[in-house]
């Protein structure tokens, strides 16, 4: 059985939009100890609202990463209602702000930032989107020790297992890219938690 193709690592820095999902060296994390990693992604409630109603990937925590330092993750994935976008919330959780910088630095290193995505002041200066992996337009960005990660797939659905070939998909609309930033806003105050 195929991996459906939302579900897919991405090339970014091993950041499901930069997967966090299939990481594999445990370093535990001070932040873990006291606050579920799971409080730094979108739950359903928020989702829905945004139109995305469908749970593919409930909210979950991972300990194992490819990032050194950074020994905790945590993603959701949601579809809308029409089944043809999907939305991603991932959160990289690391030991320190410095530690956080760096796998923020090796996912830009690895991905082409795009100026079309407008990145909200609110997410900071090292902050950028990228179209990289399109069709998923990707925001990511560092709050203190962790990394956020929010995604729109234009073109789902999440059970298709095939990648789309370049420029065969819908590019992303400008409400897309609306709600793709407060959606990164929005996750941006759960991770200030």
């Amino acid at each position: 059985m195929q991996t459906p193709r939302l579900l897919r690592p991405l090339a970014v820095a091993g950041l499901v939009t930069l997967s966090f999902g299939a990481l594999s060296v445990a370093v535990p994390s001070v932040a873990s100890a006291t606050t579920p990693a799971t409080n730094n992604v979108v739950k359903a409630a928020y989702a829905k609202k945004l139109g995305f109603a469908k749970v593919v990937v409930a909210p979950k925590s991972s300990t194992k990463t490819e990032e050194k330092n950074c020994g905790n993750s945590a993603e959701a994935i949601y579809e809308s209602t029409n089944g043809q976008v999907g939305m991603i919330s991932e959160a990289l959780i690391c030991s320190t702000p410095a530690a956080a910088a760096t796998a923020l630095k090796q996912a830009r290193s690895e991905a082409t930032p795009d100026t079309t995505i407008a990145v909200p002041k609110a997410l900071g200066s090292t902050a950028f989107g990228t179209s990289t992996e399109a069709p998923q337009y990707t925001v990511v960005w560092q709050h203190g020790s962790k990394v956020g990660v929010a995604a729109i797939d234009t073109d789902i659905p999440a059970s298709a297992s095939e990648t789309p070939e370049a420029g065969s998909y819908p590019p992303i609309t400008a409400a897309q890219t609306k709600m793709l930033t407060a959606l990164a806003v929005y996750q941006n105050g759960l991770m200030a938690k």
